[in-house]
């Protein structure tokens, strides 16, 4: 039997222990808006969004919001929620590695021009600083 479809804003209000009905009250909207939202009918805008993620105190359904945008998920690295000590001492290693990728990096490009034979491993270096990058952007969302 298949899990039936929750989405980002259900799934916060629920792991809140919030009703429809109250979210709509304190965010000051109508509980139809709210059913609409997470049925995936209509979209909230920015501001509502605001408000969700102060109710729910769920701070990553921003994120998680954005990366549903099919602009921002096409640009942004991926992000995750991981405690906060986790979150540091991942960071913390990665930047390690991320001093040497950037050394490399800088080699390649140096002379101005990305050789041919570079090419790859330039291609290499750059996902692997846009992942450093998300893993930094994640801390935004760290669990305390």
């Amino acid at each position: 039997m298949s899990q039936p479809y929750i989405n980002i804003f259900q799934a916060a209000r629920i792991t809140a222990g919030l009703t429809q009905e109250s979210v709509a009250e304190q965010i000051d909207i109508s509980a139809e808006s709210i059913k609409a939202y997470e049925s995936g009918v209509r979209r909230p805008k920015p501001t509502i969004i605001r408000r969700m993620i102060e109710v729910y105190k769920a701070p990553f359904l921003e994120a998680q919001y954005a990366m549903q945008d099919e602009i921002l998920s096409a640009i942004m690295p991926p992000l995750r929620q991981e405690p906060l000590i986790k979150s540091i001492a991942i960071i913390f290693k990665e930047n390690k590695d991320a001093q040497s990728l950037i050394e490399e990096l800088f080699d390649i490009a140096y002379s101005g021009a990305i050789q041919d034979q570079q090419r790859q491993r330039y291609n290499e270096l750059r996902e692997e600083l846009y992942s450093f990058a998300g893993t930094i952007l994640s801390l935004k969302y760290a669990i305390e």
